[in-house]
């Protein structure tokens, strides 16, 4: 398994552990001692910062990406993070998220404001094909309508196979490698807060009902139902967003870690955060 990569985080300590974690996994034996000579630091920096006795400092966060053996863009992107995390008020929090959200975190990303909005939108019209997209690089594809349409769940009409093909292939999301075969090209849409909320309002209210009526509520093994329901203060919202983003962030690069072989599945991962009332003050107002 691959280690975590850093720009599927927004915390940078989370970070830390879980790189500590895999690399613990992968190389038994392997500790504080081992990070700080790699690094070239005290053994006491890594655990005094993952316990929040220290803030890491940029020589600091040098040491860890020497250790670490990230690129100059991952030692950035760390930086950012610990920037967040220091930043002494809502405002500065703001700023620092916004460069975060705006750095370069994927290779070939296309911008969707740069995109025709019709192209972005015949990407996210239909749940199968960016689910026929994630179907493609698994290594026992087939290019095959019936058998496309046979091994979605719930299942889809060939010719609704076919036209998804067409238009993963139109857009770039698929290729063909020079002895014909089907790849996937690792390109993305990356939106814009306007255009993503526009997608993200899509996708819940067209793509997500129309995958839960289909739900198999007698195949708990192979699916994860939670719901909540919650009071939140107005300046709680922009903390919890945060959260979810990292998490949406981390079960994506999750996914993006394929093993060689093996079985695999397409999965919809939906997180809704919906209001039920409206504000209400101590006074009932």
């Amino acid at each position: 398994m691959h280690a975590p990569r850093v720009t599927a985080y927004l915390d940078y300590r989370t970070f830390l552990r879980d790189w500590l974690t895999h690399q613990k996994r992968e190389h038994p034996g392997y500790s504080y001692a081992a990070f700080a000579a790699a690094g070239g630091c005290s053994k006491a920096t890594l655990p005094n910062v993952l316990s929040g006795a220290r803030k890491p400092r940029p020589d600091t966060l040098d040491a860890f990406a020497q250790a670490m053996d990230l690129s100059p863009s991952d030692r950035n992107y760390l930086g950012l993070l610990a920037a967040f995390d220091a930043a002494p008020d809502v405002t500065r929090r703001r700023e620092v998220l916004d460069r975060i959200l705006a750095s370069d975190r994927h290779h070939q990303l296309r911008l969707a404001e740069k995109e025709p909005e019709a192209d972005v939108m015949r990407y996210l019209e239909h749940w199968f094909v960016p689910a026929i997209r994630e179907l493609a690089a698994l290594p026992g594809f087939r290019e095959d309508p019936d058998w496309i349409a046979s091994t979605l769940r719930p299942s889809i009409r060939p010719d609704q196979a076919q036209e998804a093909l067409d238009t993963l292939f139109d857009l770039g999301f698929l290729r063909r490698t020079d002895d014909g075969q089907v790849a996937v090209s690792e390109v993305r849409f990356r939106t814009g807060q306007e255009t993503w909320e526009k997608a993200a309002a899509h996708i819940h209210r067209s793509v997500v009902p129309h995958l839960l009526e289909a739900l198999d509520t007698d195949n708990a093994a192979r699916q994860h139902l939670l719901a909540a329901t919650i009071t939140l203060s107005p300046d709680q919202l922009p903390e919890v967003k945060q959260r979810l983003n990292a998490l949406l962030e981390q079960v994506v690069t999750l996914g993006d870690d394929r093993p060689e072989g093996g079985p695999r599945a397409v999965y919809q991962f939906a997180v809704q955060l919906l209001p039920l009332s409206d504000v209400v003050g101590a006074d009932g107002s």
